[in-house]
């Protein structure tokens, strides 16, 4: 694992979108842009990823201050306040500034204005950290095909890829909801007692439910060496850039017997293979299931309907107006 890794350059993204809203010149955009390299995060995610007693309530990536660095950037941009236009370029550039060793330049313009990447957006199934995707998916469907009811699962074994064993990953105390997004036994708790799967999974009331407190018990979590050689044949051999497969196995002792079952993919994250990505409809439901508890049905609709036509909404307060309770 590299000594320093971050979430940074998200604050260029945020930027973007904030001047385009605002319809900035080429002047202002690259501004705005300047700026954002001075806004953005410092990378925090293997100091998160590697501290053993929990890293408090700020993840690697606070994603609403670079969405706020985003909005006051191109604000500043628009009113006149210059940037930092050289932010990308030399040896002390934005890719020094985060502690990178090496940058790739042209893999910014490559393609651009053709190959779009929004198009491969990930999206997490269950609410918690993507190394915990492929076992929720595979327990869950082991649950759903045999039946099983909490009382009758007497252990779980989880093999899983190595990066899951990280010392936050293994931080057994949940005081509050970061913790739960990184704690595997918890959420397979949850699977088990299938507890409809929204924002509900990080409440209080879930975190201090002593069901899932005991049935956290029950839970192992090992390493499983093909997920890591999966992961070295992807990352290393192949140079992608993120994970396609997620290799994993659930071994559920139940009912006098060992229930057993693998999988190769987690569901919703994958790049290349149709079968495991999120279709409109499910992040539809998606939604519809996040904010039950905030927006009524009629609301729910409206604003799923203006999010899927963002191109022909006029303006962004149209938007606003139905995402407020």
């Amino acid at each position: 694992m590299a000594p320093t890794w971050g979430l940074g350059f998200d604050q260029f993204g945020a930027a973007a979108g904030a001047g385009k809203i605002l319809n900035l010149d080429v002047t202002a955009m690259t501004d705005a842009l300047g700026l954002a390299g001075y806004f953005a995060p410092v990378p925090s995610h293997n100091k998160f990823l590697l501290t053993p007693h929990g890293g408090g309530l700020a993840k690697y990536g606070p994603a609403g201050w670079t969405a706020q660095g985003g909005v006051t950037t191109a604000e500043l941009a628009s009113m006149g306040y210059q940037g930092d236009r050289s932010v990308l370029d030399g040896e002390y550039g934005f890719w020094a500034m985060t502690g990178s060793e090496a940058c790739d330049l042209q893999k910014i313009t490559v393609g651009l204005g053709e190959n779009w990447n929004v198009l491969k957006v990930l999206y997490k199934c269950w609410p918690c950290c993507g190394v915990f995707q492929s076992p929720l998916g595979a327990f869950s469907k082991l649950v759903v095909d045999n039946d099983l009811k909490p009382e009758e699962i007497d252990h779980v074994v989880i093999k899983n890829e190595g990066h899951g064993g990280l010392p936050r990953f293994r931080y057994a105390e949940i005081q509050h909801n970061v913790d739960a997004q990184t704690n595997l036994p918890y959420n397979i708790a949850l699977a088990a007692y299938r507890v409809k799967v929204a924002a509900g999974w990080q409440s209080e009331r879930n975190l201090k439910d002593p069901r899932f407190r005991a049935f956290m018990k029950k839970v192992t979590v090992e390493p499983y060496a093909r997920a890591d050689e999966t992961r070295h044949q992807e990352l290393i051999l192949e140079g992608r850039s993120y994970l396609e497969r997620r290799p994993c196995c659930v071994q559920v002792a139940a009912r006098g017997r060992e229930f057993v079952v693998t999988a190769d993919y987690a569901k919703w994250l994958s790049t290349d293979n149709e079968e495991f990505r999120a279709t409109d409809e499910d992040l539809m439901n998606k939604f519809r299931a996040n904010a039950a508890g905030t927006l009524d049905a009629v609301q729910i609709e409206k604003a799923i309907d203006r999010i899927m036509s963002l191109d022909t909404v006029g303006k962004m307060s149209d938007l606003i107006e139905v995402l407020v309770p």
